[in-house]
Parts: structure tokens; C-alpha cells; sequence
């Protein structure tokens, strides 16, 4: 069940941004059904490239268009998610028009979409989180450039966007959007999540299959609805051994922090590797 919430934040504050690459996610901003969302694109203001740095060879524009689609705190705490797919009945966002596959010279296009594909929503911590179906095709989302290889699309998984990294959903090939989270009052959102109040959840929309309940949190905890491997993030280097480099590593369904030790290529291993079988940490994968 979904949670609607009453803001005492500013509703009008961005909580974040998807800018489309030219082709259907450029297309999926000009339907008349996402007007709401779409900036004034006569004043566009700079795409951060300090905050979010580039992993593409020349201009962002190339590559992404300057239209934008902005998210408010207000709109995705009114409903506690936005939703993304083809249908427009169900979804606040659509990334397709359903209506025109229904035509016959279309049937046989290829379904890429589904009728409820994602959503975004909050979850208890503050952090902004892309939950995708299980039912719709595989997506990807890439960090800095990081899980960009085709077999990380994954369906049923939950990812944590993360402000001050250049983010991209991967609907598939050449349908593809960049997100910029902003960065927000993390002790004032915690404190307006904590605050939700249920009203009369019986008569509040599902989206089905995403296991979404009605806690103290918009989005449900990531990662423990698949059985599927989870997928890390390599940051910052934090150390050097005799054997390898220590980063932290971030895993993207959860957001939680750990230790990744990678090895130098030629190295024996084996007197580490047993010492490191006698040691368990909290962060520590």
C-alpha cells in the first residue's frame, strides 16, 4: 500500500531532474500528459557538471538535450512516489503513449515499455529511491559511468539515486534519461517522513508487484524483494596493502558502505585470503 503525506516543507522545493537523450525519452517529455512536469526551456539553467561530473568524451548537450523535466518535494510526497510507464490511468509520468500501440500499424513495435514500469519514491532515511517491476523489462542504472554493461539490467530491484553523481536510467538502448538528485535537508525530509500519516489506505492506489508497504516509508527496503546478486559502486580509495587497494564500496539497493579490496594483478593471494576468512565485520562484503 502507498502512503500519502502531509508536507510542511516547501512543495515547490526540486527534489530532482531527468534530462532526456534525444530519441523516446526526449519524445516521452513531450507528451501532453507530462506538461507538469517540463521547465521553461527559453531561460535553461546549467546542468551541474561540478556536481554530477561527466563520463561522455565532448559537450553534455551532444549528448543530452537542455529540456528538462523537474520533480518536486510536493509531487512525489502528495501520492508518496512518482510513477513511471505507459499507462496514463495509472502513472504519473508516461514514458510511452499507450494509446498509439494500440493502434494496428503499431502492434508490432516492441513492447519496451510496460504499463507500470517504475516509480521513485522516498524512503524512510531521506534517500531517493527508483524502484523497477518486476514485470516490465530489465533496466539499467548506471553511476559516473559505473554498471553501464548490459547484463547489470535488472528487473524487480530497487537502486538508490544519489545526489553528486551523474546518474542514468537505461529504459533500454538509446531510451535513456540522466538524473540529477538534489541535494535536500536530510534531518528536515527524515523528520516530514516520520510524520506521514496513513488516510484511508484501503482507497489509495497500488502498483502491484513492487511489495510496497505502508510503514513509515514511501519506498520499500531495497534489495530484499530478489534473490538477485546484488550490484556495488567502487569509491574513494581509502587505503594500500601489500597485496591490493582498499575502496569503499557502495551498494546501490541499499546505499550501505563497505570495504572492497581489490588486488594487485600477479600477487599470491592465499596467506591473505586465509586471514581474511578468519575476520567478519559489519563493513566488510
Amino acid at each position: 500500500m502507498q502512503l500519502l503525506l502531509r508536507s510542511k516543507m516547501n512543495n515547490q522545493t526540486l527534489a530532482f531532474v531527468l534530462r532526456p537523450k534525444p530519441g523516446p525519452a526526449l519524445d516521452a517529455c513531450y507528451l501532453a500528459h507530462n506538461n507538469k512536469f517540463l521547465r521553461d526551456n527559453r531561460t535553461p539553467p546549467p546542468f551541474s557538471r561540478e556536481a554530477t561530473p561527466s563520463t561522455v568524451v565532448g559537450d553534455e548537450d551532444e549528448v543530452f538535450g537542455k529540456q528538462e523535466a523537474h520533480f518536486t518535494l510536493g509531487q512525489i510526497l502528495k501520492d508518496g512516489f512518482i510513477s513511471f510507464g505507459s499507462d496514463p490511468k495509472r502513472n504519473h509520468f508516461l514514458l510511452l503513449d499507450g494509446e498509439e500501440l494500440k493502434k494496428p500499424e503499431n502492434r508490432h513495435r516492441p513492447k519496451l515499455v510496460s504499463r507500470e514500469h517504475f516509480t521513485i519514491a522516498f524512503n524512510e532515511k531521506g534517500d531517493l529511491v527508483l524502484h523497477s517491476s518486476p514485470n516490465a523489462p530489465a533496466i539499467g542504472v548506471t553511476y559516473n559511468g559505473q554498471l553501464a554493461e548490459k547484463e547489470n539490467r535488472r528487473k524487480g530491484l530497487s537502486y538508490t539515486l544519489l545526489p553528486r553523481y551523474q546518474i542514468e536510467i537505461v529504459i533500454h538502448y538509446g531510451f535513456v534519461f540522466q538524473v540529477r538528485v538534489e541535494e535536500l535537508d536530510s534531518n528536515k525530509l527524515r523528520s516530514e517522513i516520520r510524520r506521514a500519516r496513513i488516510h484511508d489506505v484501503s482507497k489509495l492506489p497500488r502498483i502491484p508487484n513492487l511489495n510496497l508497504d505502508s510503514q513509515l516509508t514511501t519506498a520499500a527496503d531495497s534489495a530484499v524483494l530478489t534473490r538477485q546478486k546484488p550490484l556495488y559502486i567502487q569509491e574513494k580509495e581509502i587505503g594500500k596493502g601489500q597485496y591490493g587497494i582498499v575502496y569503499i564500496a557502495r551498494n546501490v539497493h541499499t546505499g550501505h558502505r563497505y570495504a572492497k579490496k581489490v588486488a594487485y594483478p600477479n600477487k599470491s593471494l592465499l596467506d591473505e585470503i586465509g586471514v581474511l576468512q578468519t575476520v567478519s565485520h559489519v563493513s566488510g562484503i
